[in-house]
């Protein structure tokens, strides 16, 4: 489920305006509409934001677009890097 549908549910599940969002976040109450709206995705930094707020509940990657989520997972199967000779 898309970022914007997840976080309006919690912010209904446990009675937070979007007013009071943005408070939190430190964003504008317009910025927190685009946002639950799908006209604009909250930034990387906010996501992170949200995600820590809402303690995991609205996971960051959830507001990624098809495209983003298929490199995201292309790009977990890259190994991490080690000096030569090490095990």
């Amino acid at each position: 489920m898309h970022g914007s549908k997840v976080f309006s549910a919690w912010l209904r599940a446990n009675g937070v305006s979007q007013l009071e969002a943005a408070r939190v976040l430190l964003v504008s109450p317009s910025s927190v509409s685009l946002w639950l709206s799908k006209r604009r995705a909250p930034s990387a930094a906010w996501r992170v934001a949200i995600e820590r707020w809402t303690s995991g509940a609205v996971a960051a990657s959830s507001w990624l677009s098809r495209e983003e989520a298929a490199l995201e997972a292309e790009l977990g199967r890259v190994d991490p890097w080690r000096k030569k000779g090490d095990a």
